[in-house]
């Protein structure tokens, strides 16, 4: 007994001892690491030549992040790809965590990570780092320059900024500002198209697939008898499958599988946490067979990878389904309008395209319905002009007589001109189309007149505006973008060469 109790309080007298030393350890290290300086991306590729692992402070800007995902030991990570001014190659970051709580999940890429102790190895002959979460601690950054510099997120290890941090943060600041927008910040690397594959392509067949699609809804189902989390969500890509038995469609536009997808779990929580209008990147996910229909479920070794509205692939899951929306409208005699010859190749273009890429001088094909126009009467629709200064003169409805305030001069016969607006929609914005000149002649394929004298042309243009305004109807059209020489900078946006159809 007395041996026993030896042993018992030697094993504690380690113990405590081995604790000490973890201790002093822990605060040595805290200590370096305020004073440690931060490297750069390009400068761990460089000694990571010789392939040894090290520890280094980081310091850069988020240019993707995953969902969080579960490892066989039930521990949950994300990765990360930074990005800095010394380095093109995106370096890629993983961190452990017990909780998603504890992961380091910005608001928004292009966010800035600062990772302190950062454990560089190797993966795939290529450096990689690790944030470990009892030896690493981490902070995360607005990338917007007009916030604060305090961190908006930091790791449950204390994290200790150094005192040149908030100088670097906003150095870092100017330059994401400058040299990453757009689709250079993507929320996913890029999409290896072989793989991919669209709802129409799908079968009894399939096994396990890879699929670009938009969350429409997603809800919670009962949990399972193991009390297991169960979502169901509903995915769209805008083409048709007859083998998938729900799908759906609006006026004007043709119909499109809805597939049905079930996750369990932690993908319960990443699908349920996705807003509705997401665009996704399934890959291996589980094409099965349920009663005669296709459905989906997300396995563990399914990926989630959410992409942006600019991602090309997303750009051409839409444009695939408008070309077949094009098709539709024709076929259905639904479309109001065509475009001339020389731009029928051009891509169509959702009017949220149009607004954020404004580029002088584009023109752009896009499908639209019309909400109405101004001026609200039609007789308003041509406006007379001086030929000497070309400038527009007021309106006095039958006067024969028209006086030119810039010039001064009477206008017996003054030229005649349309110039008109039309407030149209697509499902992702609203725009207001300028028609003028001859672009109006080229719309109406008459030359304009005095409207308040020529009831012929009034009636015609009235019923082009009343098969216009009704549901279901839509308007192909070339749009350009510009901003007027003057005072104002407001970009405006004008139809070219678009005919309307003889009904």
């Amino acid at each position: 007994t007395d041996r026993q109790t030896d042993r018992e309080t030697e094993r504690q007298t380690e113990r405590q001892r081995q604790s000490q030393k973890k201790r002093v350890a822990k605060t040595i290290m805290m200590t370096r690491r305020a004073s440690d300086r931060y490297v750069t991306l390009r400068e761990i590729r460089e000694r990571f030549a010789g392939r040894n692992k090290f520890t280094v402070n980081l310091l850069a800007v988020i240019k993707s992040i995953s969902l969080p995902k579960t490892t066989s030991r039930g521990t949950l990570f994300c990765c990360m790809e930074l990005v800095d001014a010394s380095s093109d190659e995106p370096f890629k970051v993983n961190t452990f965590a017990r909780s998603v709580a504890l992961l380091p999940i910005p608001a928004y890429v292009g966010s800035i990570c600062c990772a302190h102790d950062l454990n560089v190895g190797e993966w795939n002959d290529h450096a990689q780092g690790t944030i470990a979460e009892k030896f690493s601690s981490w902070a995360i950054f607005s990338g917007a320059r007009t916030d604060a510099l305090d961190p908006v997120q930091k790791s449950n290890e204390p994290f200790r900024p150094t005192a040149r941090l908030p100088e670097l943060v906003e150095a870092l600041r100017i330059w994401a500002s400058t040299q990453l927008h757009g689709p250079s910040l993507r929320v996913t690397a890029q999409v290896n198209n072989r793989y991919v594959r669209t709802f129409a392509e799908l079968d009894r067949r399939s096994d396990f697939q890879d699929v670009i699609c938009r969350l429409v809804e997603s809800r919670p189902l009962p949990s399972s008898a193991s009390n297991q989390r169960r979502v169901r969500c509903i995915f769209w890509d805008g083409t048709k499958n007859d083998q998938i038995e729900a799908s759906a469609s609006e006026p004007g536009f043709p119909e499109a599988s809805l597939l049905p997808v079930n996750a369990v779990e932690y993908q319960a929580d990443n699908l349920s946490s996705l807003p509705p209008g997401t665009w996704v990147h399934l890959q291996s996910l589980n094409i099965k067979t349920y009663c005669d229909q296709i459905e989906g479920d997300v396995t563990r070794t399914t990926k989630i990878n959410v992409l942006s509205q600019d991602d090309p692939q997303v750009q051409l899951a839409f444009g695939r389904y408008l070309e077949r929306a094009t098709e539709f409208r024709r076929v259905n005699e639904l479309s109001l309008s065509h475009i001339t010859m020389s731009c029928s190749r051009l891509p169509i273009v959702s009017i949220r395209y149009i607004h954020e890429h404004p580029l002088d001088a584009t023109l752009f094909r896009t499908f639209v319905r019309v909400l109405g126009h101004e001026p609200k009467d039609v007789r308003d629709f041509v406006r007379p002009f001086c030929h000497s200064c070309s400038g527009l003169l007021p309106f006095r409805c039958n006067a024969k007589l028209l006086t030119c305030q810039k010039c001064n001069i009477d206008c017996p016969e003054p030229a005649y001109s349309y110039l008109f607006k039309l407030h149209v929609e697509d499902a992702t914005g609203h725009l207001t189309i300028l028609v003028a000149g001859l672009d109006g002649d080229c719309f109406f394929t008459r030359p304009p007149s005095n409207l308040y004298r020529d009831a012929e042309l009034v009636t015609r243009i009235q019923t082009f505006l009343s098969d216009m305004l009704t549901p279901g109807r839509w308007l192909e059209c070339l749009v350009r973008s510009y901003v007027p020489s003057g005072e104002t900078k407001e970009r405006k946006y004008r139809m070219f060469e678009t005919i309307l159809y003889e009904r």
